[in-house]
C-alpha cells in the first residue's frame, strides 16, 4: 500500500529543505526568495531613477527592501 500522497510529498520538502541546509553550495527556497526580493527591488529602484524621483524617496525604498530581506533570513 502506498503511503497518503500530501504526506508524503510534505516529508519529502521538509527533507529537501534540510538538505539545503546541511549544504551551502545548494540554495534554499529562502535564499532564491531573498535574491528575487533584491531583484525586484534593484528593478524598481532604476525604474524610479528613470523618473527622476528624489533622492529621500528613494533612501525611504531602499530602507524598506533591507527590512523586507530580513524577514525571509
Amino acid at each position: 500500500s502506498s503511503p497518503d500522497p500530501g504526506s508524503a510529498s510534505e516529508s519529502g520538502d521538509r527533507y529537501r529543505t534540510e538538505q539545503y541546509q546541511s549544504s551551502p553550495h545548494e540554495p534554499s527556497k529562502i535564499e532564491t526568495l531573498i535574491r528575487a526580493t533584491q531583484q525586484m527591488i534593484k528593478e524598481e529602484e532604476n525604474r524610479l531613477q528613470l523618473r527622476k524621483a528624489p533622492s529621500d524617496q528613494l533612501a525611504s525604498i531602499n530602507g524598506a527592501g533591507k527590512k523586507h530581506s530580513l524577514c525571509f533570513a
